[in-house]
């Protein structure tokens, strides 16, 4: 490994733990990732990581957790105390979302920000960010979503709703009209950032043909992340002109960092579990193929006592916040005139709009963060901090 590129990283982990760590002390955060090893379960604490000066200013610790009649599966963790009330606070697990995506990329652009609420005994609440819920639902409202962003005009809009009858993932493709009017609509959102619409198009992936995103929308969808979330080897072969900036370079330098075997070490990594580190595991998507809705496991939800917040970046287009809206709205819950859609402020200016939606002891906040895209910390991490820690404090936002 070349010491300019690791000092690098280094610099920008200082200068992320010395800016964040203040985020970092209502939380006691779990991270976990998936090793495949026999070994049995075990911990370190970690008090220093290679290019940072000086030991952590918080406690970390990482181990294996055993899975499975012989603890065959081992999950890897990050654990962070609380440095507020480590005895008392709530145990917040992170898993993040891909799906197969890395916890340790979620601890460095992230964590600082948002955590679910899983006590050890009985779940209190959770949160989730720009979630994958429904993808009949969540796919169709980027069309929508393109239209209310002005990427897509009022007359064509409404023209492809209509010849396709809102199905724009499934479109019936003898419909000659809402086949023509979905390549009109392609041609003009096929050079967007989906996970930032505000942001440069850059080329990590192969751009699409077709917006009705066949054969499968699971393929077309693994493509477009592939745009959100590149690869090292696409970010190492970086195609764009030096002078345009493009969010994924900032993940250059976590692919440098985490596959430096010094900082494997420090984090008391497993030898030979690992061959490179990804943002990413691709191959985990398999997995969940057959789960097209997570609906009804909300539903269930609402006739538990439980709380929860679901907030997204109101200018993402991979899981638009149109979408989330709409299934929230079908739980049929209730908005009482006291939570109805407002503004909330951060230093006093607006950062987002938000609304509650209750049934019995059940609730919902339902919140946008105003100019993040779909990893909504990482766009707008100060604003996100204080939307969570209002929530964990059951103060409105």
């Amino acid at each position: 490994m070349e010491a300019a590129p690791a000092t690098l990283t280094g610099y920008r982990l200082q200068h992320y733990l010395a800016t964040q760590s203040k985020s970092i002390k209502i939380f006691t955060g779990l991270i976990l990732l998936l090793t495949l090893s026999n070994s049995v379960a075990s911990s370190a604490i970690v008090k220093t990581l290679p290019g940072f000066l000086g030991e952590l200013p918080f406690r970390l610790e990482t181990g294996y957790i055993g899975v499975g009649e012989k603890d065959e599966v081992q999950l890897f963790y990050y654990f962070i105390q609380s440095e507020e009330r480590p005895a008392t606070d709530p145990l917040m697990l992170w898993l993040t979302g891909g799906p197969g995506c890395s916890g340790l990329s979620g601890l460095i652009y992230e964590i600082d920000n948002k955590a679910g609420n899983l006590p050890p005994i009985y779940l209190k609440g959770y949160v989730l960010g720009n979630p994958l819920t429904d993808e009949k639902i969540d796919y169709n409202s980027r069309i929508k979503f393109a239209n209310r962003v002005a990427l897509l005009s009022d007359g064509l809009y409404e023209e492809t709703k209509l010849d396709c009858h809102g199905e724009y993932i499934y479109p019936n493709k003898s419909d000659a009209r809402c086949i023509q009017d979905l390549e009109r609509v392609n041609m003009c959102l096929r050079d967007i950032f989906i996970g930032m619409v505000l942001e440069p198009s850059c080329a990590y992936s192969a751009k699409l043909n077709k917006v009705n995103w066949g054969p499968s929308p699971r393929d077309v969808s693994d493509a477009l992340l592939l745009e959100v979330n590149p690869t090292s080897d696409a970010l190492l072969l970086d195609v764009n002109p030096p002078e345009l900036w493009c969010r994924a370079d900032n993940y250059l330098f976590i692919y440098i960092w985490a596959n430096d075997k010094e900082v494997q070490e420090a984090l008391h990594v497993r030898n030979g579990t690992i061959q490179q580190w990804d943002r990413c595991n691709k191959s985990l998507s398999n997995v969940y193929d057959d789960i097209i809705s997570s609906l009804d496991y909300h539903r269930n939800f609402t006739s538990e006592d439980l709380t929860a917040i679901i907030y997204s970046g109101d200018h993402d287009m991979v899981i638009p916040y149109v979408g989330t809206e709409e299934w929230i709205q079908s739980l049929n819950l209730t908005v009482s005139s006291d939570d109805e859609w407002r503004p909330w402020f951060v230093d006093g200016q607006v950062a987002g709009y938000t609304e509650i939606y209750r049934m019995k002891k059940y609730s919902i906040t339902f919140a946008t963060v105003k100019g993040a895209g779909h990893t909504a910390p990482e766009y707008k991490p100060k604003q996100c901090f204080n939307m969570i820690r209002r929530w964990f404090a059951t103060y409105f936002l």
